[in-house]
């Protein structure tokens, strides 16, 4: 479970019937999460308003790939089991897919938009695409 705050996120683990938090997440702690989202192979996903963090394996072999918005503040974002849109101030929607072959997040496209946007969604994968 991802809880967050106005300056942090908590990540808590479920277990019978006790809530307690989780200290080696790999989730970016000390500032709020936009988006959380679970990509095919196990491969957690964290947006934060200044970049989207994959997290990959568990333990000491986690794995922590970081793509940072150098254009402004990211203020949306959603993703499916294979893909992930995140929305930057001042117009600037951008998509990346899972690479099925290294398990990472590719920048595939960006567009701009003129005018202000209020949500953004993606829907899921249909088998073999």
């Amino acid at each position: 479970m991802v809880v967050t705050f106005q300056d942090s996120t908590c990540v808590l683990q479920i277990i019978g019937d006790k809530v307690s938090p989780v200290t080696t997440s790999g989730f970016q702690t000390n500032e709020p999460t936009l988006h959380a989202g679970l990509l095919e192979g196990d491969i957690f996903i964290q947006v934060t308003q200044r970049s989207l963090i994959q997290i990959q394996g568990k333990g000491e072999n986690r794995k922590r790939t970081k793509w940072e918005s150098d254009k402004g503040r990211i203020l949306m974002a959603c993703s499916n089991t294979r893909q992930v849109v995140i929305f930057i101030e001042g117009g600037q929607i951008v998509y990346f897919e899972l690479d099925s072959l290294t398990g990472l997040l590719n920048e595939s496209q960006t567009q701009f938009f003129e005018v202000e946007v209020r949500c953004i969604d993606v829907g899921d994968v249909p088998e073999g695409r």
